[in-house]
C-alpha cells in the first residue's frame, strides 16, 4: 500500500460555510479502493465554538479494498498516523 501524505487542502465547511484548511494523507490502490484522512482547522471552531486556535478536526473515509477486511483498514490508518 502506498500512502501520500502532507497534501495541503482547503475548502468550505458545509455546515457553517466558513473556510477550513489542513492536510490529507491518501491512498488509492485504484481501481480497487481508496482511503483518505483529513486533519483540518475549521474557522467555525477556531473563531467560535471551542474558540481555540489550532483546534483540529479529523475525518476519514475508506472504500473498496481499503475499507474491506483486515488488515487493510488497520494498515492504512496506522500509516496515516506514522511520524513524518
Amino acid at each position: 500500500m502506498m500512502v501520500a501524505s502532507h497534501i495541503a487542502c482547503s475548502s468550505l465547511c458545509e455546515h457553517d460555510c466558513l473556510p477550513f484548511s489542513g492536510v490529507v494523507p491518501a491512498s488509492t490502490p485504484a481501481p480497487r479502493g481508496a482511503g483518505v484522512v483529513l486533519e483540518a482547522e475549521h474557522a467555525c471552531m477556531s473563531r467560535r465554538g471551542v474558540r481555540g486556535a489550532g483546534a483540529k478536526t479529523m475525518t476519514s473515509a475508506l472504500s473498496g479494498l481499503v475499507g474491506g477486511g483486515e488488515p487493510t483498514p488497520t494498515e492504512f490508518l496506522a500509516l496515516t498516523r506514522a511520524p513524518s
